[in-house]
Order: structure tokens, then C-alpha cells, then sequence
């Protein structure tokens, strides 16, 4: 886990570090791509729209992906749908 320290004077929070996480956010998928967050945001809406080639969770209007899965797909090795 990593620790935080809220900037606005709130209370610390705690963040699962990279090789704890289960899901990455489309910030976290801008980042580790280094594309443009508007590109990130119509991509994951076309894969969840169109159930592939990766599995896209949507929770109210905040997408999700499956570490798992996203990571399966940019190296090239097949998943069971």
C-alpha cells in the first residue's frame, strides 16, 4: 500500500501500489501510454461499446480496466472471453 498526504489538509489516504492493484483508471492508462486524454476516453468508450479486445468496466460514468486484461492485450497474449 502507499500513503498519501492529502494537499488540501484532509486525511491521508492509502492507494494499492502497482503490483497490488486489480484495475487501472483511464488516468492510469494516459499516463503509461503517454496519449492524450480525450484519446484515452473514446477508445475505452468504443471497447466497451463493442465488448473488445479488452474488457472495460463501466461504474455510473467512470470506466475501470482490468489490469489483467489491459495488460494481456498491449503484450499480444490472447484472453477468454
Amino acid at each position: 500500500m502507499v500513503k498519501t498526504t492529502s494537499a488540501n489538509g484532509g486525511p491521508d489516504q492509502t492507494y494499492p501500489s502497482d503490483t497490488e492493484r486489480i484495475a487501472y483508471t483511464p488516468e492510469d492508462i494516459q499516463t503509461m501510454l503517454g496519449v492524450k486524454r480525450s484519446a484515452v476516453y473514446n477508445f475505452l468508450a468504443q471497447v466497451y461499446r463493442d465488448h473488445g479486445p479488452f474488457l472495460v468496466h463501466k461504474i455510473g460514468t467512470m470506466y475501470r480496466i482490468p489490469k489483467e486484461s489491459i495488460d494481456n492485450w498491449f503484450y499480444g497474449q490472447k484472453t477468454a472471453k
